[in-house]
């Protein structure tokens, strides 16, 4: 599957869409007031470089998947319980998709409807998505760039009109080491997700522009954060953002009435379901090749259901279960342990660059001899 330069980068940017511009922002709100900037920026420093090991591993493994190769690297036990650890991780982080979006369609629009039903609808169409394969889902997530580029440059116009620029000053005043730290991590466990590009760079087969178009789309994520979190503390200010689960929606809720602006709502809602459906699908899809190889290649069509079950189960738990649910998505424990799953590549491009460096060593011994 060839693919140009361009669609690889709205790809990064409709996958990392649906969770860094909606939940990463009310993360900082709620924790860091008005020095969340810093941790945008170093956070997302961070994540230039688990893109710098991906890409090496890509052109090191000549595009050969790093599931199968990886082996090669930390021997075969070592290498399955990196597999392993990245098989839970995005079953359960695909887990917390459907949550949300059971949470908010439950709560806001649909509070007669079952969450059970919910849950089978969109996990249907997660399962639908999968079986079409990685091309398709590239192809799915190119024709909703422009619409999604367009409603959040649209609303980020539509709310520059109220802001309060007195607070400017405090943005570069109050500095506080320990919190610009943890946020910065918190920010990386966001946008720092391209671990689940190990599966989907071998499927595109780019042999060159992978890095820089990784690095725009990690870029303009980041502005979008940024001036998301921003506006957001313009116009409602520290306290009251910190009581906001999706800013941009209590935006459009400020909004009169009377003003049509008001009712875009449903658009801004369908944007983020759709960009959530391709984030589900991809970790999914990461999962369903996670035990592909696990299992030898057997089970082919056994085992998207069985990783779409496995999450819809951990996320009727939560369902039923709203206050752990909100006590472990904003936990800064959750965080570190996202952190131990996203650095994936680092570990394995260490490994890559210790075992060239023994086998020159070896080499160098039987020279010498």
């Amino acid at each position: 599957m060839k693919k140009t330069n361009w669609q690889l980068f709205r790809f990064t940017f409709v996958f990392f869409n649906s969770q860094a511009t909606v939940f990463l922002i009310s993360a900082l709100t709620s924790s860091s007031n008005y020095q969340g900037w810093l941790g945008i920026v170093l956070g997302s420093l961070l994540s230039i470089i688990i893109i710098l090991c991906l890409v090496f591993i890509d052109k090191y493994s000549r595009h050969t998947p790093w599931i199968q190769f990886g082996k090669h690297v930390f021997g075969k036990w070592i290498h399955f319980f990196f597999i392993t650890l990245l098989l839970l991780w995005c079953i359960y982080y695909a887990s917390y998709d459907i949550q949300s979006f059971v949470l908010f369609f439950g709560v806001n629009y649909l509070r007669e409807t079952p969450f059970w039903f919910l849950q089978l609808i969109i996990s249907l169409a997660i399962l639908f998505i999968i079986r079409l394969g990685i091309s398709t889902i590239i192809y799915i997530a190119d024709g909703m760039f422009i619409l999604i580029f367009i409603t959040l440059f649209l609303l980020f116009y539509l709310f520059t009109f109220d802001i309060n620029l007195d607070m400017i000053p405090a943005f570069y005043h109050y500095h506080d080491p320990k919190l610009i730290f943890t946020d910065s991590l918190t920010v990386l466990s966001w946008v720092g997700e391209w671990v689940v590009f190990l599966f989907i760079l071998p499927e595109i087969q780019m042999k060159k522009g992978i890095f820089k178009n990784l690095f725009i789309g990690q870029i303009t994520i980041s502005c979008m954060v940024f001036f998301g979190w921003l506006l957001t503390l313009l116009n409602f200010g520290p306290e009251l953002a910190k009581s906001f689960q999706i800013p941009y929606l209590e935006m459009i809720r400020s909004i009169d009435t009377n003003n049509l602006l008001a009712k875009i709502d449903p658009l801004l809602i369908g944007v983020w379901t759709s960009s959530m459906l391709i984030h589900s699908s991809c970790l999914l899809f990461a999962a369903y090749k996670c035990i592909l190889y696990l299992s030898k290649n057997k089970g082919n069509n056994f085992i998207p259901f069985f990783v779409v079950a496995l999450s819809n189960v951990i996320a009727l738990y939560y369902v039923k279960h709203i206050t752990t649910y909100q006590e472990h998505f904003y936990s800064f424990n959750l965080v570190l342990v996202w952190l131990i799953v996203e650095l994936i590549p680092l570990y394995y491009l260490l490994g890559m660059v210790l075992k060239r460096k023994k086998l020159f060593i070896k080499s160098r011994k039987k020279e010498t001899s």
